[in-house]
């Protein structure tokens, strides 16, 4: 008994000095335990959930998702965080029950050996754990009130949803006649409809191949419904309606829609508008996701009211950035804001018109939003992180070759009449400008969505991931370079993980800073080079119409490509590199370890000019380098891997040949065949001919060796 009585004091003892120690309760341990004032299960809520131990932690945890907080409750910042705890509890867990997250706690003084077991060294911590245990810490950058963990909560549930626990879906079944009025009549709420190629499927929850007997692959139609599921249940606490309807009954509604009938597919129905009233979900480059599929809901919906929104509110909700590293963690999402910036005094009505003609485009930028200012200061954020740009740069004041910052250059690329459109991605300084200076130019549709294309087509800095792969691979222009940072989140601590994204993020702006500047630089030479012609001309009294011609000339500028850039975690993701083609038998790859690939032919980029392993754990000025080279802004050796390469490191020369298919084998094989051939003749040719006379008619010198 005795043993046991001194082993609860000692975890008394252990967690009371850890609480001191980071709490900062300043209380002594010992007598801890008789002074402290701790809340009575009186003052909690009604059903508020009893703290987990030992005995039910891996039972309670093992469906769903559950944001767990191991507490203290002799610490003050545990006492601190309690009412906030439990008011959340109080007014999201009935929203958390139909999202499949519920909060939980763990009392590490009553469970000191489960928090041991959780390796708890701080409190309180509050982590996230699914069914397959431990997923990740609530964010540093994130605060600790209600508003926050809601919002982490929800953003969880739908990156995270676990398909085993929600299984009954809340989507009602459309008919045909409803279908009708919901296309032809203007709707008050959204509503997002999935489009099945079927005759009778009724019920969603009612798992039936035989329903899909013209789909591609009845399999995905099971796997979709699953999908289908949460996304009715994560979207009915958002307000937008969910819905169900069978295509092959209804065969002329949905090839007036134009969609596949041998698929399941999604289309968002839009309220209070009549241009771009159907909004179909993008489907043509992976398998959506069901956290895709109702992010995608939520953010068309929204922008397609396009709301207002001004300077401060950009940078308070970090839609905007004004300097970096801007988070104290590792970034999971990079949207980007377009915002439509006006003069409310000089802005006509059929400026606003361009507005809902942007939304269908939109739909297909991951993470894009819309919104609308009357506030000028929109603009001037850009300004301010073109400065801050050289903030982060970070180069010896002595060295010649360190950017300094250009106005005239910022002039030229931000010079615009209003209204005017702008982009801000999240946690980057890199905004872009769309420059009209004519009414008619920003009115101009397609070419606004071609610039918005350009922009957004492909995704901002984040993990990669295999559910989004195929969209940093193929989305947006083919010729960007696409930049891999790799993380090991399993073995390298969190300080070290966001310190070397902070470097990884300097090289990407440096390099686009040092592209620009080039770009720049190009511009003032092509236009000294033009006004040079005109001159001439004009010096040798030369026609009118040629000097009009000369001075009419485009200049255009230097297409340096932008670059796609994301993290990669080779703790749990390292398989993806092995499906790229990166070899994986030279090298054990670590944190800060970067890889570059063509995203337009099979060649990726694992070494700096000078042939070492490219890393920026601990600078990433080689890194800029090497963009610079392979984008063409400055010259260097260039070290190129083929992607899938059959063959080992002394055997690299014949990559080049082998990525030219069968004929560069044939090649090989036709070079072979005439040296054979031609080999004998060329040593016929140069064997001396004995006893002949040398070149001024003399007998030749003897050959004869003492090898004869």
């Amino acid at each position: 008994m005795l043993p046991q009585v001194c082993s609860m004091v000692l975890t008394l003892w252990t967690w009371a000095t850890v609480c001191v120690g980071v709490c900062g309760a300043g209380v002594a341990a010992g007598s801890a335990a008789g002074s402290a004032a701790i809340a009575s299960s009186d003052s909690k809520p009604e059903g508020f959930p009893d703290a987990l131990t030992m005995e039910n932690f891996k039972t309670r945890l093992e469906h769903g998702l559950h944001l767990v907080e191991f507490f203290s409750p002799y610490c003050s910042h545990c006492k601190h965080l309690a009412p906030t705890w439990e008011k959340t509890w109080l007014e999201f867990h009935e929203e958390g029950e139909s999202l499949g997250i519920q909060m939980v706690q763990v009392d590490c003084v009553a469970s000191g050996d489960l928090c041991n077991q959780e390796k708890i060294t701080a409190y309180p911590s509050l982590k996230l754990y699914g069914p397959k245990g431990y997923i990740k810490d609530y964010p540093r950058s994130y605060k600790r009130n209600q508003e926050s963990l809601e919002k982490f909560m929800r953003n969880v549930a739908i990156d995270l949803a676990d398909p085993n626990f929600l299984v009954q879906s809340k989507s009602k079944l459309i008919t045909t006649d409803q279908m009708i009025k919901i296309l032809g009549q203007e709707q008050k709420t959204a509503k997002l409809i999935s489009m099945w190629p079927s005759t009778s499927l009724e019920d969603i929850n009612e798992y039936n191949k035989d329903k899909f007997p013209s789909a591609k692959d009845a399999d995905d139609c099971l796997d979709f419904q699953r999908t289908w599921a949460i996304v009715s249940n994560q979207l009915q606490s958002l307000k937008i309606e969910t819905g169900h309807f069978n295509c092959l009954s209804n065969k002329q509604i949905c090839e007036k829609l134009q969609l596949n009938m041998k698929k399941p597919q999604v289309i968002l129905v839009l309220p209070n508008t009549n241009v771009a009233k159907v909004i179909q979900f993008d489907q043509t480059i992976y398998s959506p996701t069901h956290a895709e599929i109702t992010q995608f809901a939520q953010r068309i919906t929204k922008s397609a009211q396009v709301p207002s929104i001004n300077a401060y509110d950009l940078i308070k909700n970090s839609l905007a950035t004004a300097h970096i590293p801007d988070v104290g963690g590792l970034i999971e999402s990079s949207d980007v804001s377009f915002i439509y910036v006006y003069d409310q005094e000089t802005t006509t009505t059929e400026d606003f018109e361009l507005l809902p003609y942007l939304i269908e485009p939109l739909s297909k930028l991951p993470g894009a939003n819309l919104y609308k200012s009357n506030d000028t200061n929109v603009l001037s954020i850009a300004d301010i992180q073109r400065e801050n740009v050289y903030k982060v740069i970070k180069h010896s004041e002595y060295d010649p070759n360190s950017p300094t910052f250009n106005p005239q250059r910022l002039t030229l690329e931000t010079m615009t009449t209003l209204p005017a459109l702008v982009a801000y991605r999240e946690h980057s300084l890199i905004s872009h400008v769309f420059q009209s200076f004519a009414p008619n130019e920003i009115r101009d549709q397609y070419t606004i969505i071609d610039w918005m294309n350009s922009v957004a087509a492909a995704p901002g800095f984040m993990e990669i991931k295999p559910e989004n792969i195929k969209r940093f691979m193929k989305a947006g222009d083919p010729s960007k370079k696409l930049a891999v940072l790799l993380l090991n989140q399993s073995s390298s601590d969190e300080d070290a993980l966001i310190s070397t994204q902070d470097y990884f993020l300097f090289g990407v702006h440096e390099y686009v800073e040092r592209r620009d500047e080039r770009r720049y630089q190009d511009l003032l030479k092509k236009r000294q080079l033009k006004e040079e012609e005109v001159q001439a001309l004009k010096s040798k009294n030369a026609e009118s119409k040629l000097i009009v011609k000369a001075m009419s000339k485009e200049i255009k500028h230097t297409d340096y490509k932008d670059v796609v850039y994301g993290y990669l975690d080779i703790s749990k993701n390292l398989a993806l590199l092995q499906n790229l083609g990166v070899d994986m038998t030279t090298k054990e790859f670590q944190t800060g370890d970067v890889l570059v690939f063509n995203r337009d032919n099979k060649y990726y980029y694992s070494q700096d000019l000078e042939g070492n392993q490219l890393n920026v754990a601990k600078e990433s000025s080689a890194f800029v380098k090497l963009l610079l080279t392979l984008n063409g802004v400055q010259s260097g050796k260039i070290i190129k891997r083929l992607r899938h390469s059959p063959f080992p490191s002394s055997l690299r020369f014949m990559e080049p040949l082998h990525n030219q298919g069968t004929l560069g084998y044939l090649f090989v094989l036709v070079f072979i065949v005439l040296l054979s051939k031609k080999g004998p003749s060329l040593v016929r040719k140069q064997k001396p001919v004995r006893d002949g006379l040398g070149i001024l008619g003399n007998p030749a010198a003897s050959t004869t060796t003492k090898f004869d």
